[in-house]
């Protein structure tokens, strides 16, 4: 299986705090840009190259959806579109595939031979590549966090990359026809139930299905391309809605190709580069990764036999030694020890600035050799203008007041924004009366101290599951780690997964008052990056939600806004910029430190992006 879909009530461990072969790759090459990249969470700016990537991809594999006993050689694009449900996922029924609703084409205006096949196939890639390359143009045009110029993409060489892509697989579907027995063949041709996460091929990923490419005498080249399909990501799907999670879930992967057509198991990764950088010291030690998360996800029953890198720049295949069972549990046990490693990284102090070497590769990812400066990795470090090893000064704002209407306002910085209390008191009156749901509880209670009073309830959407079931009026509870927010004037506190209420034996020293809570917050910042832009987007569509993050001496934040309570100013805020937000309401997303925009929030910019030192990226 291919593919791992966890229902939301069965997830132990979220997305973002799993493992993956980023996190590692980025913890192997410097601790200090892991903290920042996936702890405080800062976005690398989009450089244009990731459209030549995406457009490669989707090529590809919408090709290697298609058949050519369904589609001619100059049928236009896009006749197989796989549909999805509201939720945005793949359908699994039956309902909306193309595939079977297609006429198939008759037997003798199918390729005869390897040459007539290639002529269909990269006839196939130039009805995709325009689209595909618009599509991930467009995508990269709609990211505010981009860099570059769209002038900067080399239209050809995502159709060179493309045809290369299409001449390594035929070169599969050339080995399955000469080698694959009769008896697998014939076996192939009865069809069947549909394997969990078939191929895509625009036929339902359940039911009984008959390949329409099938034939009575010898294999036909139709029947080989169908055969050899390799598993890939639908080109529908929607992004990261097709990984591969650890049983435990603490690992997360998603592969690029699967070969499976000889019995073997071959994972092949596609690279729209020539693997002439240093990122190619990365992609080996990825695919042996996925080899053991296949094997994991199999009950440690199947080893996978093979694995490849395609360097669609060259054209070139990059073959890596597969792990055995024994390298596999070695493997398993040095993950283990990693997860608990970045599990226990709380401060920068966890993370020393220690950057890998520079590795220098060739074309096909071969290296050749490596830098002599030890910190040669810092000169092209994102996060160099904000590492003390970079020796940059990035401007950051260290403001303890702004000026408004003649007036000061007091700023708190960052590190010092408060998201979450714990604060003890009696139940006061319990308006909603607790409900389980999902293994969790709904429930709403007022929690009184002295005078004063506070609303507690579950987060939207969540049924928190670290909460007491003794919640009555006059019980004394503490909440640990609680979300406070305004409503309508008044304060309240929510409960998430993250936060816990439990019976009470008597205050102690976290405790807070309910006076103490102030549920609004100023802050001031360096722009790093405009996430999201409200307004009128280039494809027609309108955006209703502002998200930046920024950073000042002491720490980074998330800005967001959707609606009417987005600033008019916000507009105006360029990458750069030292911005003050007035009166957010401060929180969290993701165990990310956020403040939201408000009735009332507004924006000082203080200084423009144009009169300080760029962020060198």
């Amino acid at each position: 299986m291919p593919a791992t879909r966890v229902a939301p009530e069965d997830i132990l461990v979220q997305g973002w705090d799993r493992l993956s072969a980023s996190k590692i790759g980025a913890w192997k090459s410097c601790p200090r840009q892991y903290w920042m990249q996936y702890h405080l969470k800062i976005r690398e700016p989009l450089p244009s190259v990731i459209v030549r990537g995406n457009a490669v991809e989707s090529c590809v594999s919408r090709v290697l959806r298609e058949s050519p006993a369904l589609i001619h050689a100059q049928s236009p694009d896009r006749i197989l579109v796989s549909p999805l449900d509201e939720q945005g996922n793949l359908i699994e029924g039956g309902d909306g595939w193309i595939g079977p609703s297609l006429e198939k084409i008759p037997e003798n205006e199918r390729p005869i031979d390897l040459d007539s096949l290639s002529k269909w196939a990269h006839s196939r890639i130039d009805a995709h590549v325009e689209r595909c390359t618009n599509d991930a143009l467009m995508e990269w045009l709609l990211n505010p966090n981009r860099i570059g110029d769209e002038n900067d993409l080399d239209r050809e060489e995502i159709i060179e990359m493309a045809h290369r892509g299409i001449d390594l697989h035929l070169e599969e579907v050339k080995n399955c026809h000469s080698n694959l027995e009769k008896e697998e063949l014939q076996k192939w041709r009865k069809g069947g139930q549909r394997d969990t996460f078939p191929a895509p091929d625009g036929f339902s990923n359940s039911g009984v299905h008959i390949p329409p490419e099938i034939s009575t005498e010898s294999m036909t080249w139709s029947e080989a391309w169908a055969i050899a399909r390799p598993w890939f990501v639908d080109p529908d799907a929607p992004s990261f809605s097709m990984q591969t999670i650890h049983p435990e879930q603490w690992f997360q992967g998603e592969y690029d190709l699967v070969y499976r057509w000889n019995g073997k198991i071959r994972i092949i990764d596609l690279k729209a580069s020539k693997g002439n950088n240093d990122r190619s010291r990365l992609y080996s030690e990825q695919l042996r990764l996925y080899s053991w998360l296949w094997w994991e996800t199999h009950d440690r029953e199947d080893i996978v036999d093979g694995l490849e890198i395609w360097y669609l720049g060259p054209g070139k295949r990059k073959i890596v030694d597969a792990p055995d069972e024994k390298e596999l549990i070695l493997i398993s046990k040095q993950l283990e020890e990693i997860y608990q490693i970045l599990g226990n990284v709380k401060s920068e102090e966890d993370a020393p600035l220690n950057p890998t070497p520079v590795y220098y590769f060739e074309e096909g990812g071969v290296q050749i050799g490596t830098a002599e400066d030890p910190i040669e990795r810092c000169k092209t470090c994102p996060y160099v203008a904000l590492c003390p090893q970079g020796g940059y000064d990035a401007s950051l704002p260290n403001n303890k007041t702004a000026r408004v209407k003649g007036r000061d306002l007091f700023l708190t910085p960052v590190i010092d924004v408060v998201t979450r209390v714990d604060l003890e008191g009696e139940i006061f009156t319990v308006p909603r009366e607790p409900k389980l749901q999902d293994g969790g509880v709904i429930f709403q209670f007022e929690l009184r101290q002295g005078l004063d009073n506070v609303t507690v309830k579950n987060a939207w959407n969540t049924a928190p599951k670290n909460v007491t079931r003794s919640l009555r009026k006059g019980v004394k509870v503490r909440v640990r780690g609680g979300l406070p927010s305004l409503w309508r004037g008044k304060t309240e506190i929510s409960i998430d997964q993250y936060s816990s209420i439990e019976r009470s034996e008597g205050p102690e020293p976290t405790d807070i008052e309910i006076i103490e809570i102030h549920p609004r917050v100023n802050v001031v910042g360096r722009v790093w990056s405009v996430e999201s832009q409200k307004g009128p987007m280039i494809d027609g569509t309108y955006s209703d939600r502002w998200s930046i993050t920024m950073i000042d001496k002491t720490g980074v934040i998330n800005v967001v806004g959707f609606k009417m309570n987005v600033p008019d100013a916000s507009s105006g805020v360029n990458r750069g910029d030292i911005i003050a937000i007035i009166n957010a309401e401060p929180g969290e997303f993701a165990r990310r430190k956020q403040v939201k925009c408000i009735p009332g929030t507004s924006i000082l910019r203080l200084q423009d992006n144009e009169n300080l030192p760029n962020w060198k990226s």
